[in-house]
């Protein structure tokens, strides 16, 4: 039977996240969902001269899918490893790795590897915030776990391998998801604050004239 999941304590939605109607929707495992070139310069950054291309997508339909992806980078990887694939490796990234593939929404969460407090990542608008054009949910592990239910795997050694360096191909969900996500986005004033202090004329300085501005954006 179908296996109900509450919001704030199973699941919740991402801030970019369309609104979206799942209707037994497939789901894709995509392992960490990164899509990085060989020895590529990302802002000006080059940190893994030598590292190969990384892609979670290979030989991987997600058209028309929800794929399901862990957080952050591979956690056992030489440090430059990681700062490379750092740079490709936001939520925003990875959500438009896959939504340039088909996609029709991506699902995060963090594995038990990570040792998160709070599994559910946080609504909160930001500059990364802008609605996109696919769904996007947070799960816990748990509810995660739940998705492979009928198949031989499970979160734990999925990771280990992924964290370990292998990249195994992904692969369909034995289950399908049903649900309805909609983020509500609430406009409203701030102000800034701003303030002048006045710099002292010393006898050996001219005088100070005119203002410095400091923001904090």
């Amino acid at each position: 039977g179908a296996t109900a999941l509450d919001m704030n304590r199973d699941w919740r939605p991402l801030a970019f996240s369309s609104d979206a109607t799942l209707e037994n929707e497939t789901v894709v495992f995509a392992g960490y969902g990164i899509v990085a070139p060989a020895a590529a310069s990302v802002n000006g950054n080059l940190t893994d001269p030598n590292g190969e291309a990384y892609d979670s997508f290979v030989h991987l339909d997600v058209k028309d899918k929800w794929v399901i992806a862990f957080r952050f980078v591979p956690e056992n990887l030489s440090v430059p490893r990681k700062q490379y694939l750092n740079q490709f490796a936001s939520m925003r990234q990875k959500a438009m790795y896959a939504r340039d593939r088909g996609a029709k929404g991506i699902i995060f969460v963090h594995g038990p590897n990570s040792g998160v407090t709070d599994q559910l990542i946080n609504l909160r608008m930001d500059a990364s915030a802008a609605a996109m054009s696919l769904g996007g949910i947070s799960l816990t592990d748990d509810a995660a776990q739940g998705l492979f239910a009928g198949s031989d795997k499970n979160l734990k050694s999925l990771q280990d391998a992924l964290d370990g360096g292998d990249l195994s191909q992904g692969f369909d969900l034995p289950v399908k998801i049903s649900g309805k996500t909609q983020v509500l986005q609430e406009k409203r004033t701030g102000r800034n604050v701003l303030a002048r202090l006045k710099a002292a004329n010393y006898p050996c300085r001219a005088p100070v004239t005119g203002s410095v501005l400091i923001g904090a954006h």
